[in-house]
């Protein structure tokens, strides 16, 4: 069984990142508007950092739970937040743990969430929601829709994942050091 004091912070992270989700805070990625970016993300991340990974992934867990119930575009918006999610935070964790830095460790959880969501996508467009890629701006219409869905949308979990890991991995230091 968990001890109370852990779960207490996994609960209080949760329900601060649920909060986080829900405020109109979000910003539309004018490349794809239907991705937003938040700062939901950023307990998490702070979490797996001050913690470890099994925290930061309960809490992961949790909040794709939660968003079924809150969540826009369900089931898909919370199972690919919680992919995201999940994924950047294995890296960052990593990079703590194999050299301490937050180079790497920004870098692995960058590169892990980019891996996931473009097979994620890939695999949702393709095989679930093929017509999807007829909504397309006309501005991508150089390349294959289904190569330009899967660039603008690693362009935007870079972006994202700046937003989510600098923060936390700042407050982390701070905490460290105080």
């Amino acid at each position: 069984m968990m001890e109370k004091k852990r779960l207490a912070l996994i609960t209080t992270v949760v329900a601060a990142s649920a909060v986080l989700e829900l405020l109109p805070l979000k910003l539309f990625f004018p490349l794809l508007p239907y991705l937003t970016f938040d700062i939901g993300e950023v307990p998490i991340f702070f979490l797996t950092l001050y913690d470890g990974i099994t925290d930061g992934a309960i809490a992961s867990i949790a909040l794709t739970v939660l968003l079924f119930f809150f969540g826009t575009f369900v089931p898909i918006g919370p199972l690919l937040k919680g992919a995201a999610v999940i994924s950047a935070i294995i890296g960052a964790w990593a990079g703590i743990k194999i050299k301490r830095s937050p180079y790497l460790s920004f870098i692995l959880s960058t590169l892990l969430r980019i891996i996931a969501m473009t097979a994620f996508n890939y695999v949702l467009i393709e095989y679930f929601v093929p017509g999807f890629l007829t909504f397309l701006p006309k501005y991508v219409s150089f390349m294959s829709p289904m190569v330009a869905v899967l660039v603008l949308t690693a362009l935007f979990n870079i972006l994202q994942n700046i937003i989510s890991f600098i923060p936390a991995y700042a407050a982390w230091m701070r905490f460290r050091t105080s």
